[in-house]
């Protein structure tokens, strides 16, 4: 089975790849706009997608790659529109497979920046697209221990760890009825 991995390089991506390879059965392929991968691309780029889709056919494409950062969506909200919308259209249309998993965000329940609304765009596109042959999965706060830090500066564990670092852990809770 031929897997292609989107946003091999991100923290998701890593903890991935690192699982599917102790799987033989498996033909693992890499796809990230940096890092050691076998497709060094941006998603935006169509014609860059389409020349991945007409390389291989695929038996799944789990699909990482996306921006993830709320603060910085709130600055620049067309860089995720482009990227986590768009990149998903272009996936889905040039690279054909049996199965598409997309990896979504907790965000998308109730957005309230554009990094959420992106991703729920980016739902209803592959409910679209892909109804039949797809899983989305939406993750919160997401943590491994494979030894890959955190990269995610907006992102819980980032802060946590950098919380500890300085000596200023923070715990709270809230106590609801």
């Amino acid at each position: 089975s031929n897997i292609l991995v989107t946003g091999a390089d991100g923290y998701i991506g890593k903890h991935l790849i690192k699982m599917l390879n102790d799987i033989e059965s498996y033909n693992i392929f890499t796809l990230d706009i940096k890092g050691d991968v076998n497709f060094n691309i941006d998603i935006r780029d169509g014609l860059e997608v389409m020349r991945v889709g007409r390389y291989l056919d695929f038996d799944a494409i789990i699909h990482l790659a996306a921006l993830v950062r709320m603060n910085e969506s709130v600055k620049s909200p067309s860089k995720y529109y482009e990227t986590n919308i768009m990149g998903t259209i272009n996936l889905l249309k040039y690279i054909h497979t049996k199965n598409f998993v997309f990896a979504s965000t907790g965000g998308a329940e109730n957005p309230t920046n554009p990094y959420g609304l992106s991703k729920l765009a980016a739902e209803d596109i592959v409910r679209q697209f892909a109804s039949k042959n797809s899983t989305i999965f939406r993750f919160y706060n997401v943590t491994g221990t494979d030894g890959f830090p955190p990269t995610n500066p907006d992102g819980l564990l980032f802060n946590l760890i950098n919380a500890i670092k300085k000596g200023r852990p923070v715990i709270g809770c809230v106590i609801t009825d």
